[in-house]
């Protein structure tokens, strides 16, 4: 390290030498001695800044005329085009998924460890305390997932959210005919048509939903933990009981593709017979564990606190030991190896990554009138999803523009939460801003951000949390690809098994040609342009079919792979004959999914395996291991 004392040392030997040549040495010396000065403080202090990320306001203008508006090494979210400042991250020397802390581990003690566990238990037992009481909107009906008569009562309570006319359409976002849907989605339609907000919960609702807004962002009790507690990348589930069932087959699919990355599943209930020996198997031979509500939580706030569905994602990320992570639902099978997802460029620029459901937005204007969010209705900024052609901001009727192509709102389409990727270390207050909408969704957030839509849960409940925010997060705009069969029978139609989500890796580069079109002005010329039509635009570059071959998920729900469930109701099976639930080659590729998930059931069922679902069905049960074996013998007669 160059000190001032060497600097010192220096200067004194020159003017020792009395002559005309040591004066130039020694203005010489001296300039070369400073600038290795500043550049060693320089390097310090970026050394400091590599454990740290800084999110800067550039204006949008500057970023469309393609000016250098900053030396850095990131990139603006491609799907902000909302005409406001747009965050940028400014990640020196680093990435989101590669930066080290600048401190030397040093072993903890056993009485370290222990200190440590109930610090973090304090820690979050006291957050969700706060969401709980003291920012609690106080609403309390309607408390439903799904659209009932009641809903539509006119007669409500001081603590009803309000009532419904009649639950929200779902536009679809992959339709030919969406368009003709949009009018659907405007201000006035959202506003007024399906829920109507009762006025006299309005202004409590907002003051708890900013105080806590407020808190997550200034606060020091809310701060993100850090490496005591969040440390590496890994996978995240949520199961138990049944969803063990799930989660094992998904397990053993992601270690077959090579993934190495560790997995942890969160157990809601406490460590029980149920689900000892899939746990014991898991931390065994696949490279994961259990990890268990009331050892992270604590027994004082399960027992004062209730949670149920959805509000376990939010906790297993908050429970999880990993500081990057990829939630996957316990249905939800990876298709490749994982291992490398952190590095991409998209995940390091955002720290937040999204998949589209198959629906449009739904989002009442409340909700952001409710987080103090300012949406600009004569300002839009998008076209359906059009955010970089010259007509993103195309106005024919201002009063027939879907709401959510205004600067302030999200973007479409809505989000499928099957599975995420998040920085929590970047991401912390989304986190905790989005358990604060997942405590309250059943009756206040999931109604204010779909409406009854399709799909109404958590899902997104994520983007709106980093929305809110103003945090950077990126959305997959490839279009899903359905799977499944046709039924036989004069009644049967199609049915669909599984929707594949897309590799946002070559999704990310498809938005990046786009931002560099919409930088270098070559939409001007382009036959995008003639007779542009939003659905056209969408079909040009995100289409189903485009990006088969880059399918990352297969999101199997309908129904779900349950070994027992499947033999009891005979699924996949007409006249006692077998077929397949899954017939995509192209987004399968070399992968026989279904004859993975089979074979592995049969071996822990009716294999030499340990049945480690034996609370659920017993060794060689004959009804579930002459199915799974038929199943099996269809796949090895009929390949794929």
């Amino acid at each position: 390290m160059i000190t001032l004392s060497s600097l010192r040392r220096g200067l004194n030997y020159v003017k020792r030498s009395n002559s005309s040549s040591n004066t130039i040495c020694l203005f010489l010396l001296f300039i070369a001695l400073t600038s290795l000065l500043l550049i060693n403080i320089s390097s310090e202090r970026d050394h400091y800044n590599n454990s740290q990320i800084e999110i800067i306001k550039v204006p949008q203008e500057a970023i469309n005329n393609g000016d250098n508006v900053s030396p850095l090494n990131s990139v603006s979210d491609p799907n902000d085009s909302t005409g406001t400042p747009t965050v940028l991250q400014k990640t020196p020397d680093a990435t989101i998924s590669t930066m080290k802390e600048t401190e030397t581990a040093v072993p903890d003690s056993k009485e370290d460890e222990e200190n440590r566990e109930v610090a973090i238990q304090k820690f979050f037992g006291e957050i969700i305390r706060k969401i709980f009481t003291e920012y609690n909107p106080g609403v309390t009906d309607p408390c439903s997932y799904n659209f009932k008569e009641k809903d539509t009562a006119s007669k409500l309570l001081d603590t009803s959210l309000g009532t419904y006319l009649e639950k929200s359409p779902s536009p679809g976002y992959w339709e030919e005919s969406v368009d003709t849907e949009w009018p659907l989605l405007t201000y006035d339609s959202l506003q007024n048509n399906y829920l109507k907000v009762q006025g006299s919960v309005k202004e409590k609702i907002k003051e708890r939903h900013t105080s806590f807004i407020e808190s997550v962002l200034h606060t020091n009790d809310m701060k993100y933990p850090g490496t005591k507690k969040y440390k590496g990348n890994g996978i995240v589930f949520v199961a138990g009981g049944q969803y063990s069932v799930l989660a094992y087959s998904v397990i053993e699919m992601i270690r077959s593709r090579g993934t190495t990355l560790p997995i942890e599943v969160l157990i809601p209930e406490n460590e029980s017979d149920v689900d000892k020996k899939f746990c014991d198997m898991l931390s065994s031979e696949l490279n994961g564990k259990c990890i268990y509500m009331d050892s992270i939580f604590g027994d004082d706030i399960l027992s004062t606190y209730k949670f149920k569905g959805f509000q376990y994602k939010s906790l297993a990320l908050m429970a999880s030991s990993f500081e990057n992570c990829l939630l996957l639902d316990a249905d939800d099978y990876p298709l490749k190896n994982l291992d490398h997802i952190f590095k991409n460029e998209a995940f390091t620029q955002n720290g937040l990554i999204l998949w589209p459901d198959f629906w449009r937005r739904t989002t009442h204007p409340f909700f952001y009138e409710s987080a103090n969010i300012k949406v600009n209705l004569e300002r839009r900024v998008r076209n359906f999803i059009d955010a970089w052609s010259p007509m993103r901001s195309d106005i024919d009727d201002m009063n027939k523009i879907p709401y959510h192509d205004f600067e302030g709102t999200i973007p479409d389409p809505s989000s499928e939460t099957g599975q995420l990727m998040i920085s929590k270390r970047h991401h912390w207050k989304t986190l905790l801003l989005s358990l604060y909408y997942n405590v309250h969704g059943p009756n206040l957030f999931y109604h204010l951000l779909s409406q009854y839509a399709a799909g109404q849960g958590d899902k997104d409940t994520f983007i709106a949390a980093a929305h809110v925010l103003d945090l950077p997060y990126y959305q997959v705009l490839s279009v899903p690809s359905l799977d499944g069969y046709h039924e036989q029978g004069e009644n049967g139609g199609y049915r669909g098994v599984a929707y594949y989500q897309k590799d946002f890796r070559e999704d990310y580069l498809v938005q990046k040609k786009l931002r560099e079109m919409m930088h270098n002005n070559e939409f001007k010329d382009s036959e995008d342009m003639e007779d542009y039509n939003p659905i056209h635009f969408r079909d040009k570059y995100f289409r189903a079919d485009l990006s088969k071959s880059h399918a990352l998920f297969a999101h199997c729900n309908l129904p779900k792979f349950n070994p027992v469930s499947l033999a009891v109701n005979q699924e996949y099976t007409y006249d006692n004959e077998h077929f397949r639930g899954l017939n995509s080659k192209e987004c399968l590729g070399d992968l026989d999914m279904e004859n993975e998930i089979i074979q592995s059931y049969y071996n822990v069922i009716c294999g030499d395996k340990e049945n480690i679902f034996e609370w659920m069905v017993n060794k060689d049960d004959p009804v579930v291991c002459d199915y799974l074996k038929k199943r099996l013998e269809l796949f090895a007669n009929n390949p794929l």
